[in-house]
């Protein structure tokens, strides 16, 4: 009778230290997956900062200074920097 007890404790035992190992495999799962969509964003986000100045840099190029192969240039490095994100 205490054999089969104590069988059934350490069963019992097993059983809930894998259910913790598999919490904690999940947990670091997460963990990973929210530090690189929080690294995607960083990226996206300076990507999408650096087009803006050099789309607003081409605008003002041809608004003010009628610079047409300044105004280009800015393009091509956003049109760059948009393909590169």
């Amino acid at each position: 009778w205490l054999v089969g007890y104590l069988m059934r404790i350490q069963q019992q035992l097993l059983v809930e230290q894998r259910e913790a190992q598999q919490k904690l495999a999940e947990h670091a799962a997460t963990d990973e997956r929210r530090r690189i969509a929080r690294e995607v964003h960083d990226i996206i986000a300076h990507s999408l900062s650096v087009t803006l100045l050099h789309v607003t840099g081409a605008r003002r190029g041809l608004q003010e200074d009628r610079d047409i192969d300044e105004a280009v240039e800015a393009l091509e490095q956003a049109e760059r920097l948009g393909r590169q994100a």
